[in-house]
């Protein structure tokens, strides 16, 4: 039986007790009964939490972040803070009186699962199941990371609202739109008039690539197959027509797009064919290269909002907001559920899975009866999630976690200026391999048509970007059990139905072609007052130990001011959380 295992980010709370308790009476029944019951307790390296509380451990105690120290330091910093914890995490178990394994306790990022990770990659990649693509993402500044869709919250405001953001000294405004005029002309510039779009991220004009429409608007057939001028760039952009993305009843009916930074404009970009325009650095800073943006560049995301609302107001393009009008206008903020900042839509190169017949075959199962979801309720939520699968992302711009094993592989530039002239050579490769030596022999193999290119001629680089965290926990049936996974049941909270248990389903199944587990019981999670599940992040969380030994108001106080939430977090709950005591 494999115990879910708990992030190295901290101690145990009482949601931790609760799976054990359960997995406990279980084990023990089990024996009871006759069989021989091999419980395995094991704790996860929890990639971006981690690198969260390490970074703010490291900000309290020397006042500088992991670019200061650096890459290696860094990890040593989280090397020793997982050593600490591990030991406070099975002492707690233990005192709960957790009938665990103690033998085969296992790290996710130790010697065996860490290689049992690497070949699952590899493999999936020489499968053609991995691919490298260029697409738009969900990007969080302040972690300089992509991350997953179920990593993301929503807020949903029906009215304006300032908010705080991370890394920004002032609120920001949100639940606003913001109104301005674009001039159109033909295409040898001949003024034709004007159209108004509406947009709530002002600072995104930057990198307008159209306009679109919707075909059947009337107020705007006179426009089909003219141009913008863009207000920044003086380039012109095209009025394209786009059913998809318009809805003619919503605001002016004409929509910005900005391909690079919001999905639909994405996909829109990519049905209309219009240039893809990135504004922004990874730490969410204006670096955009059209003409005239220079005074923008340097920038964050909000001071560039104020800054383009001033540019366009002194131009006589800017026409007022929502707010000012007392309009009612209802939108969604995405939020990063790690870091608490706002998601930017960016285009990045990413590592990808094919999740469209692993899914397909997980569904089967369930359908089958091969694989019992309780309380069958649930089974509605896994087709939900299974059917609606986009490719999984499993690339993280983080420094703690499993490096990924995949190479790029360029000509070194010493042969390029001694290679005759009319013979092309690729620019670069990427291929998966456990080392740069073996990029290099799998690469010579693969171009083997060149036959002036020899070993010596290669450069083999890794990726500096390491695997989601869930991918080394789908793959536990493996590495916990050699390949052999099959057991009877897993118990866990109904939280990671599809987190963890659905992802062990697709990739267990694939690479040992059976179930690694028949029945997964689901059971309720302990929530605070204001019914969230507790987290160590929210800072709602109680040490089971003080409910074994009992604790003083004063002890719990302390336990939090001596945690590393925020200075607010921290009154809040030191004020707030624990007056229900």
């Amino acid at each position: 039986m494999l115990a879910p295992p708990p992030n190295v980010t901290g101690a145990l709370h009482l949601g931790h007790a609760l799976t054990t308790s359960i997995q406990d009476v279980y084990s023990r029944w089990y024996r009871m009964r006759g069989y021989e019951v091999n419980w395995v307790p094991g704790i996860d390296h929890a990639g971006i939490s981690t690198q969260v509380i390490v970074e703010k451990k490291i900000f309290k105690e020397k006042n500088i972040n992991r670019h200061q120290i650096g890459r290696e330091n860094f990890i040593k910093e989280a090397w020793n803070w997982k050593n600490n914890k591990e030991s406070v995490i099975s002492n707690q178990q233990k005192r709960l009186g957790a009938s665990m394994n103690w033998d085969n306790e296992y790290f996710t990022m130790d010697k065996n699962h860490s290689k049992v990770v690497n070949d699952a990659f590899i493999k999936l990649f020489n499968d053609g199941l991995v691919y490298r693509e260029t697409k738009i993402v969900n990007w969080c500044c302040a972690l300089q990371s992509v991350i997953s869709d179920i990593e993301v919250d929503h807020i949903d405001l029906n009215e304006p609202k300032y908010l705080s953001v991370p890394n920004h000294k002032i609120k920001v405004l949100f639940g606003v739109l913001y109104k301005f005029q674009y001039n159109v002309v033909d295409s040898n510039r001949n003024p034709i008039g004007s159209l108004d779009i509406e947009t709530t991220r002002p600072e995104t004009i930057l990198g307008d690539a159209a306009i679109a429409v919707h075909p059947k608007d009337n107020r705007y057939e006179k426009f089909h197959g003219k141009f913008c001028i863009h207000p920044v760039s003086n380039e012109l952009i095209p009025i394209i027509l786009d059913e998809i993305l318009v809805d003619m009843s919503f605001g002016t009916g004409a929509v910005k797009v900005t391909p690079s930074h919001d999905i639909n404009d994405y996909y829109c970009g990519k049905r209309n064919g219009v240039k893809f325009i990135s504004i922004f650095s990874p730490d969410g800073k204006v670096t955009c290269s059209i003409p005239n943006s220079s005074s923008f560049n340097g920038l964050s995301r909000w001071d560039a909002r104020t800054a383009m609302i001033d540019y366009m107001s002194k131009i006589g393009q800017y026409k007022g907001n929502t707010s000012d009008r007392n309009e009612k206008f209802s939108t969604s903020i995405s939020i990063c559920s790690r870091s608490g900042d706002i998601i930017e839509p960016m285009l990045f190169p990413q590592w990808y899975i094919k999740t469209k017949k692993l899914a397909e075959t997980s569904m089967n199962y369930v359908r089958n009866k091969e694989l019992k979801i309780v309380p069958e309720k649930y089974e509605s939520d896994w087709f939900k999630w299974l059917e609606n699968i986009q490719d999984w992302c499993i690339s993280r711009q983080l420094w703690w976690g499993h490096r990924i094993p995949a190479y790029r592989v360029s000509i070194n530039p010493d042969k390029i200026k001694s290679i005759p002239d009319g013979i092309k050579l690729p620019h670069e490769i990427w291929l998966a391999a456990n080392s740069s030596e073996e990029a290099i022999e799998i690469a010579i193999t693969k171009l083997k048509e060149y036959k002036n290119i020899d070993r010596l001629d290669l450069v083999a680089e890794q990726d500096s970007d390491v695997l989601d965290t869930w991918f080394s926990s789908g793959l536990l049936p493996l590495s916990c059990f050699n390949f052999n996974a099959n057991t009877d049941n897993i118990k866990t909270g109904n939280d990671i139905l599809f987190f963890w248990v659905a992802r062990m389903t697709m990739l267990s199944s694939y690479f040992s072609q059976c179930l690694p587990f028949k029945t997964v019981l689901l059971h309720p999670m302990i929530r605070d007052s204001n019914g969230r599940k507790m987290s160590k992040s929210l800072g709602n969380v109680l040490d089971p130990l003080d409910v074994i030994n009992g604790a003083t108001l004063t002890d719990l106080k302390n336990s939090v001011i001596s945690g590393l939430l925020s200075e607010k977090e921290t009154k809040m709950w030191v004020f707030i959380g624990f007056a229900w005591l």
